[in-house]
């Protein structure tokens, strides 16, 4: 099992020197706005290096939310890539804080870094959900923030220093900004957004000099998305994939019978920094020796809260050959996708229709209750209470659809796992999975 300190983290490399500490500092104090931080990265004769400055409001806010970190570890990862976000809605999404790290150790997916050190491999995500007033404006956003806002995601993906790497530093980056509200406004789900924003290639964002400049560009660490369609199309490929891993990563956490595990080191070091702090307290000079060796033991132990995602998951052994009574035909090996159950979208469809079900019946009952009550002679009144009372059946059973529909609406997601298919004859036996360490 991988151990978390061999898995590279980004924000434990950060500050990169004394002037980006000051910044994030003066961030973190709230003696600088977010906006107003921006000016610190605009570089005399070559522009706005928005790469640091979003990946420095990332760092601050991660650290303001007690630096959640959740690891996926590569077998979880590749279950998840294969999981669609079909029918995934804005409303079925919650991250669990604010601002949060996801580790992605073996990760396969690749993000460009440029001419010189080409490819490099994703090995963690920052998210971070800003709602409300914004500090940090979307090109064409309006300045003011929707009555109902659903938020603005951003993320970036860092990806690790290669071989080819000069020094540490040397590695790659791409940010998105995902709007929900838009997502929201069109009526799409995850799954199509993705594709189309991460598609899009006049989205990418050039605030510095060097747009017109590739070589300057390379020599000063900018990159641009890759120009040749191929490039583009692998870059594209890689990082939804990568964001398919973090969204149902997320849909994992919220889901029935989610398998998150707090890391031994994290939650040791938590106990130790608390035992620290009391003695801390206890002192009566904490300002002498003993106090500044305590003080200096307590600023060692990591920061971080460190979370496993799925640590134990592992696919079910299945037998190469079905056992069904097919006739031996060969298939080709593949994977059925898993998905989210239930599909909220189709829940909110078929409440809709529910709904206006129910209109249709309370109405023509609120007629035969006026008519009842008109009614000149008993045969009228004996004709219309009949139906009346087949009528109040109906709204009664259309009442309780919509309640059943309501609590299936609230009910915990549960993860329909995907499973390989194929090989000759039928279908697995079983599409059971393991948890716990396999023998």
């Amino acid at each position: 099992m991988v151990n978390p300190t061999d898995i590279p983290m980004l924000y434990k490399r950060a500050p990169f020197d004394n002037y980006h500490a000051v910044i994030l500092n003066a961030l973190q104090d709230g003696r600088v706005t977010m906006a107003q931080s921006a000016a610190y990265f605009d570089i005399p004769g070559v522009g706005f290096h928005r790469s640091l400055w979003t990946l420095t409001l990332h760092l601050v806010e991660h650290r303001r939310h007690g630096q959640q970190t959740f690891i996926v570890p590569e077998v979880m990862q590749g279950a998840l890539a294969r999981t669609s976000l079909a029918g995934t809605t804005v409303d079925d999404l919650r991250l669990p804080y604010p601002c949060l790290y996801l580790a992605l150790p073996d990760h396969k997916a690749e993000i460009w870094g440029g001419r010189d050190t080409l490819w490099h491999q994703v090995r963690g995500i920052f998210a971070r959900h800003e709602k409300g007033p914004r500090e940090v404006k979307l090109p064409n956003e309006k300045p003011v923030a929707p009555e109902d806002d659903r938020g603005v995601l951003h993320l970036y993906l860092w990806g690790e220093e290669n071989g080819r790497s000069q020094h540490q530093g040397d590695d790659a980056s791409l940010w998105v900004s995902l709007d929900f509200n838009e997502m929201a406004e069109r009526n799409e789900d995850l799954e199509a957004y993705l594709n189309r924003i991460i598609g899009d290639r006049s989205r990418e964002t050039k605030d510095h000099l060097t747009q017109d400049d590739p070589d300057l560009a390379d020599r000063l660490g900018f990159t641009f998305l890759p120009k040749s369609d191929t490039a583009f199309a692998k870059q594209r490929d890689a990082v939804l994939g990568t964001l398919r891993v973090l969204f149902n990563a997320l849909l994992y956490m919220d889901s029935d019978s989610a398998e998150l595990e707090r890391d031994p080191e994290s939650a040791k070091a938590d106990i130790q920094r608390a035992d620290l702090t009391q003695k801390l307290g206890r002192m009566k000079n904490p300002n002498k020796n003993r106090g500044k060796r305590l003080r200096k033991q307590i600023d060692e132990l990591p920061s971080d809260t460190v979370t496993w995602v799925g640590r134990n998951f592992r696919y079910a052994k299945t037998p190469s050959t079905g056992a069904g009574s097919a006739t031996g035909i060969s298939q080709r090996v593949h994977w059925v996708r898993g998905h989210w159950w239930p599909r909220r979208d189709t829940i909110r469809h078929r409440i809709r229709d529910a709904r206006i079900g129910h209109a249709t019946v309370m109405q023509e009952y609120n007629t035969l209750k006026t008519l009842v009550a008109e009614a000149e002679t008993p045969e009228d009144t004996s004709k219309h209470l009949t139906r009346l009372a087949s009528v109040r059946s109906d709204a009664q059973t259309a009442e309780g659809e919509l309640e059943t529909l309501s609590q299936r609406m609230e009910a915990k997601r549960r993860w329909v796992k995907p499973y390989q298919k194929g090989s000759r004859g039928t279908l697995p036996e079983t599409h059971t999975y393991i948890v716990g360490d396999s023998q």
